[in-house]
This record gives C-alpha cells, structure tokens and sequence, in this order.
C-alpha cells in the first residue's frame, strides 16, 4: 500500500467554508491527503462542491448532503470539519461508522440550521459494534418545531460529546439529544461508555431561538435497557412545558457519574423525569426555577425508580427550604442521598432492579369528612404496616398504625390489627379501620379509614408502608391513596384483631372468661322513680357492660318508668347500640318475680328502656336503691 493511501485511511479532514452565493464550497484542507478508489489515486486540488468543477464525488445541494458525500468519498472513515459560519440544511447527518467525526470551530462560531422534519443528525452504528466511536464536538445545532430530534444518537460506544449545543427542537415529542437503544438488523444495541462534557441543551431564548421540548433522553426501543458506565456533564434552560433530562420508560441508567445543573426557565416544567430506572450512580444536580409553579420540577413516575448518591436540589420558593419537593407517582421510588443502603426483600439483580425497597410513601389532601381509600395492592396479597399521620393543626393530631396480612390465594383473607390509635383529648381523626374488596373482575383488597373530628381544618393526610413488595416486579406492594371508588364487598378476617380503642375482630375465639374496659357511661332516673330519684353505675362499669343503681327518691314511684343510660365518647361509632338489661337483687331492693325491662330509644350516644316491676306492677319503695345489670355491643 502506498504511503498517500495509507494517510488517506488514516485521517481525511474536509474544510467545509462557509456558504458563497448561497452555495457551500469543500475544500482539501491537507494537500498532500490522496483519495483512492473510486475518486482515483493522485493528489486532489482544492475544489469546491458548489463550484462548476466540482469533484465527481460531491452530490447533494445543501450541507448535510455534502457531509454525507465526504464521508462516502474518504471511505466513511474520517473526520469532517466545518468552520466558522451560520449554515442552513434540510438532509440529515448521518454518521454510522466508530471512525467518523463531526467538529466545527466552537459552538458559537459553528451553528448547523437543521430546517427538515426528521433528524438534524443521525448518529448510530450500522451495523453495531462495539467499538469506540468518533467525536461530535464544537458546533451548535438549531432545530424547528417541524424537526423529530435535533440528535438522534444511542447505539454506540464510547462516544464524545464535547462544547455542543442544541436547541430549538420544539415539536410535540421532539427531542434535542435521543439516546436511542435500537435494535439494528439483528442486534439489541446499547449505550454505554458516553462522555458527554460541556454540553448545553436550550438557548433560554436567546436570539429568539427556544429550547427543546425534551432536551436528553434516554430510550429503548428494540434495544437493550442498558445505558451504563458513562460520564454526564450537562447543562440545560427547561422552558414552559418542556423537560431537561428524561429517563423514558425500561430505561436504565446505572453506574454512571451524572451532574445536571441549569435553569427552568418558565413553569409548570421538569429537570428531571423519570419512567425508568436511575440507579447504583452518583447524581449532582442543582437548577432554579424563575417564573410559574413547577410542581413536577423532579417527576418519578408510578414505574419509576430512583436509587442514587448525591444532591439533587431545584431551587424552587413554595418548597420545602426553598427547594422543590419530588413529586413521586403511586408505586413509584425516589431517594437521592450520600452513601444510603436498603435492604431489598426476595433476590434483585443490579441489572435488573425490579424489587422495590419495602418503604413508600405518599399523602393525599382532605377537606371533608368521609371514608376514604389509603392503601389498595395490585394484587390480593399484602403483608406489612400502614402509618398514617394527620399533622398537629387547630388542636387536632392524630396516629394510626395498621398491621395487615392479605392472601389472595384464600381468595382473598385479610388480618387487620391497630395497635395505635391516637388522637388528641379523644377526639380521632382516624376511625373505623376496615378492609373492603373493590369491585368489578379482579377484586383487590382495600384499606379504608374514616375522616373526622377535623375541626374544620383541611390538610394533608400522609400514609407510610412498610412491609414486603409482594411480586417480584413490585405489583404486590399497594398504592398509597389511589384514585378508585370506595369497595363495598365485605373481606373474611381472620385471627383476633383490635384497634387502640379496645375493638375487637375475631373469626373464631375460645375463651375462659371476658372482661370489659373503657370509659363508664353515666344514667338518670328518667320516671318512675318519685321525687328527686337518683341513678348512678356501680364500680368497674363500662359502657360495653355494668350495673345500674337506681334509688328511688322521695314520696310515692311508681311500678313502671324509664332510665337512660348515656355513653362516654361515642363508643359504638356512628350506630346505634343493642342493649340487654336484667334485673338484679344484689341491691337492697328486691324486683318482683316478673320484670319486664324493654329498649325504646336508642342513639349512638344513649339508650332510653322502660321497666315494669311485675306482671302486675308493683310500686317501688321509696329511698331504696334498686340494680339492672346491662350489657351493650354495637350494630
């Protein structure tokens, strides 16, 4: 081989000047460069592509055509430079070989107007290969909102990304860098190795150029997840609607050292999105916001999951500190701290990080008494504890603690224990725990509260799960709060169950004894007793059972009356009690043979019964006390 053709496969640099007479010239930068094959051997005078002696090998009439064609000509195997200029192109860039590269003078000096509707740049291996790929480096590229990806790249390794900038790709969908796993012929490709340094994505609107609407994305479409062991330096101007960094859903972005720093420039907009898998990486990245509310300012969606070292803080007034707080989606994980470790339940692989942490949380917003939804699995199995907190607001605070167990294959049998109920002076927020099924074919279990005793007050309720991930993609866990309608289908509890109140749920008990506690209720002699009766409770009376003193008062009562009977704090919820009574003669008065004590007003709060001393009623001595044993259980 001769020493010209040997330099020829080495290295070929094109010089591609600036647009005269709106034509672009190519010129042989290195005058001792031979072209060989089709071109044939000898050296090649300077010539410009837009000239009437133009090479035979230049085709094409705009910029991205004869970047294509001095690819061709050096045997795709070169690097093409551009100086300084504004260039304007409709055909995309395609570059497909790890040898070839595409640089220009700076990234001020070098700008590529991409005026087509599909990609500014192509930037992929075909075929795939592992093999270390070129540079793109110095230059700007300017898309429209009519173009899909200002850069579509993905699908090769090593590559360089160095003083680029990109913007203007503004389209539905449309993306200023795709990082695309593609599957290529017959092969899944993959990301890997990327080095991507001094790289800024949107324009803040300088000159009227705006940004993208997602600015680096990460994708799998055919490929494989694999975006790993890579090196990101990015920074970035989110406008209105757009998003800066995107990790797209079955994405996986692992062992890599990522700093995202930049503006968002209006809201509602995001720095960071979410769908896939952030993980076993270093994160640094720290932006503000300017105008609007971003809420979404770090999205992590239902099947999102992000597991990293690092900070990640967007500067943002209405949040936490000032900093703007993860919105993190029903299912979906976020922790982003210094040297954090969990244990995660079952077996995982690092790359393939389907099990969650057994931790979640979420809140939901209540402005209204009711029954709400808190958790609710995918399946019919649950294991583990709900927390739910309502915050000390207006003098009301309060704390649940639920214990759970779920089997969907007993077709769906649950245990339900609350071992802390607490609320304020009494007065809980938290009632009535139960487990519904929801309805329609694949019915799941859920846990359902009660709300009052707010006091007025609207705020956040927060719910914390702590317990097994259930299926091995996560399904089994539940969703904190979701947006589904109440279940009404009852679910069979099994075991001995109770709430901090003293409520007790058992499917089958075999006891020696039962003994009552709680608050005592309080009674009046409401007729029948003379003048100036007196009713009071004998010692260790609650309202669930005890025994009534009636003493009778002075002059004439009579054979018949009433007493009430008034519970403490609202024992039996919002149903009215079934009560039984029995008269006693442990008292110093002694009923008839016959009495008859029936029930006639009941409430939640008190139950108003008659009593008829005999067949034959037969007045009751003055001055005398008098004892009816009770017992009381709620609808």
């Amino acid at each position: 081989m001769s020493m010209q053709r040997a330099a020829c496969l080495a290295l070929v640099l094109f010089l591609l000047t600036p647009l005269i007479d709106s034509k672009l010239t190519v010129h042989d930068r290195a005058s001792q460069a031979v072209l060989t094959g089709q071109i044939g051997t000898g050296l090649l005078n300077p010539v410009s592509c837009g000239a009437s002696n133009a090479p035979s090998w230049c085709s094409g009439s705009d910029l991205g055509a004869w970047i294509n064609a001095a690819f061709t000509a050096c045997g795709l195997n070169c690097t093409v430079a551009i100086p300084p200029g504004n260039y304007s192109y409709d055909t995309t860039i395609s570059m497909s070989t790890p040898s070839q590269s595409l640089v220009g003078a700076g990234s001020l000096s070098t700008v590529l107007h991409y005026r087509g509707s599909g990609d500014g740049i192509l930037w992929q291996m075909k075929p795939f290969t592992v093999q270390k790929a070129g540079a793109l480096r110095g230059l700007s590229i300017v898309g429209t909102s009519a173009a899909k990806n200002c850069v579509h790249s993905g699908s090769l390794q090593g590559s360089t990304w160095e003083d680029v900038t990109v913007s203007g790709c503004t389209g539905k969908g449309s993306t200023g860098i795709l990082l695309e796993n593609a599957r290529i012929g017959r092969a899944r490709a993959w990301t890997e190795r990327t080095y991507m340094h001094n790289v800024h994505l949107g324009y803040t609107s300088e000159g009227g150029i705006p940004g993208n609407t997602n600015g680096l994305v990460f994708r799998v479409n055919g490929g494989t997840f694999s975006f790993g062991y890579s090196d990101f330096d990015v920074w970035f101007n989110v406008e209105s609607n757009q998003i800066g960094t995107l990790v797209d859903t079955s994405a996986q972005l692992y062992h890599s050292n990522i700093s995202l720093k930049g503006n968002m420039d209006r809201g509602p907009a995001s720095m960071l999105t979410v769908r896939g898998d952030l993980f076993e990486s270093t994160l640094n990245m720290f932006a503000e916001t300017n105008l609007g509310s971003s809420p979404d300012a770090i999205h992590v969606t239902s099947k999102g999951h992000v597991n990293v070292q690092g900070n990640a803080q967007v500067w943002y007034g209405p949040g936490a500190g000032g900093l703007a707080v993860p919105l993190v989606d029903p299912g979906g994980f976020y922790v982003v701290e210094p040297w954090v470790a969990f244990d995660y339940p079952a077996v995982s692989s690092a790359l393939s990080p389907y099990q969650r942490p057994m931790m979640e949380t979420g809140y939901r917003s209540i402005n209204s008494d009711g029954v709400i939804v808190v958790a609710q699995p995918q399946s019919g199995d649950l294991g583990g504890r709900l927390i739910l907190t309502w915050g000390a607001k207006n003098d009301r605070s309060a704390t649940m603690i639920m214990d759970v167990a779920c089997s969907e294959h007993e077709s769906v049998v649950c245990s339900l224990n609350v071992p802390v109920d607490y609320a304020y002076q009494g007065q809980s927020v938290f009632t009535n725990p139960t487990i519904k099924l929801t309805s329609g074919s694949s019915k799941v279990p859920q846990i359902q509260v009660t709300i009052r005793n707010r006091n007025g007050v609207s705020q956040n309720v927060t719910a914390s799960w702590f317990g097994s991930t259930g299926n091995t993609d996560g399904g089994g866990g539940p969703m904190l709060f979701p947006a589904t309608p109440l279940g009404t289908t009852s679910v069979r509890l099994v075991g001995l169950t109770s709430d901090g109140a003293g409520n007790l749920t058992v499917g089958q008990a075999i006891v020696g004894s039962i003994k009552t506690a709680g608050a005592a209720p309080t009674c009046s002699f409401t007729s029948g007793g003379g003048k100036s009766p007196v009713c009071s409770l004998d010692s260790g009376s609650t309202n669930a059972a005890g025994t009534i003193i009636a003493r009778t008062g002075t002059g004439s009562p009579s054979g018949t009356g009433t007493i009430t009977l008034s519970f403490n704090s609202s024992p039996f919820g919002t149903n009215k009690p079934v009560c039984q009574y029995q008269a006693s003669d442990g008292g110093a008065g002694a009923w008839n043979g016959w009495v008859m004590m029936k029930d006639k007003t009941s409430s939640p709060l008190s139950d108003l019964f008659t009593w008829t001393n005999g067949t034959t009623p037969t007045a009751l001595s003055p001055g005398t006390a008098y004892w009816i044993n009770y017992q009381c259980w709620a609808k």
